[in-house]
Formats: structure tokens, C-alpha cells, sequence
């Protein structure tokens, strides 16, 4: 992956908590919901890529209407 290739480290699926500008920390909750303190560089935080609970739970879910369209498309 470039990071690695660069020397960037990351954490996916970590939920930012708060962040300390002075002593460039930040804290996070993980997946398992555990609390991590890292200290930071620069930092990059994007919000969560998910469509809202009322369009989720809609009906109209893609997961399951996938089709192999094949080599064509």
C-alpha cells in the first residue's frame, strides 16, 4: 500500500475521542471499543462513509442485488 511504501503509518476503524494540538496526541476508541492515545505527525481524520440509518434500513439494500454483469460491462 503507498503508506507502508512511504513510511505512514495509519489506524482504520478507530473513532476519534478528542485531540490535544499542544502535545500533538490524539485520542481514539478502536473497533473492539477500546480507548487508544497515539501521538501524531500530522493527522487526517475523515467521518464515517456510510449511508444514514433511515436509508440503510430503507428496504433498498444493494448488498444483496449484486449481479455478475461479465466481461462485457
Amino acid at each position: 500500500m503507498l503508506f507502508d511504501n512511504r513510511g505512514i503509518n495509519t489506524a482504520m476503524q478507530h473513532t476519534l475521542k478528542s485531540v490535544e494540538p499542544d502535545h500533538k496526541r490524539a485520542m481514539f476508541t478502536d473497533k473492539d471499543g477500546f480507548d487508544v492515545k497515539m501521538k501524531y505527525d500530522y493527522i487526517h481524520v475523515l467521518l464515517p462513509q456510510r449511508a444514514p440509518d433511515v436509508v440503510r434500513e430503507s428496504g433498498p439494500s444493494w448488498a444483496e442485488k449484486w449481479t455478475d454483469q461479465g466481461r462485457r460491462v
